[in-house]
């Protein structure tokens, strides 16, 4: 049976996650440490180092986890009771509202903005 209570490091970790996406809007993902995201997450420096050994791997998790969430929101079963017309329109719309939601654009400027900076240096 699974338990439905989080731990401790799972609470941590979703507030480095949390402070990562906060601070990489804010300040870039150049322009945030290690020790800025640590300070955020109210968490130790080491924390932040054992669920993620590098801002980089930060960044991929968050990547990863928005595309993730765009499969979810697509997630549509086939329905014989409705027209296949209406039902491509739903699915184009969740689409749709899924890439232009604030916090969806928020995560793509910093992604593509720090990749494309990278690429230069």
């Amino acid at each position: 049976m699974v338990s439905g209570t989080r731990t401790r490091s799972d609470v941590k970790r979703e507030a480095i996650i949390n402070a990562a996406k906060q601070a990489f809007k804010t300040f870039g993902v150049n322009g945030t440490s290690m020790d800025k995201l640590a300070e955020m997450a109210q968490v130790s420096k080491r924390t932040v180092y054992n669920h993620f050994r590098a801002k980089e791997d930060l960044v991929m998790y968050l990547i990863k986890e928005q595309y993730q969430n765009a499969l979810v929101d697509a997630d549509a079963a086939y329905c014989t009771d409705v027209s296949l017309e209406t039902q491509l329109v739903e699915l184009l719309m969740a689409q749709i509202s899924f890439s232009t939601s604030e916090e969806h654009m928020d995560l793509a400027r910093v992604v593509i903005g720090h990749f494309f900076t990278s690429q230069i240096n």
